[in-house]
């Protein structure tokens, strides 16, 4: 039996932003983790890496 936890690293596999010339602001950051990919949108930054909790998604 294969058990995969729901929290762990994600990597990001892709992302969009706006440029406006000063800054970027990030539109959305996807993450590919053990779960499958995820959505994060958190502002103007979109990690390498994040540690997310696939449950507080539903």
């Amino acid at each position: 039996m294969l058990i995969i936890s729901p929290v762990g690293p994600h990597l990001l596999v892709w992302y969009s932003y706006t440029d406006y010339g000063a800054y970027k602001g990030m539109n959305e950051c996807i993450y590919l983790g053990g779960g499958g990919l995820i959505e994060i949108n958190d502002g103007d930054i979109c990690p390498v890496i994040v540690i997310s909790d696939r449950r507080d998604m539903d």
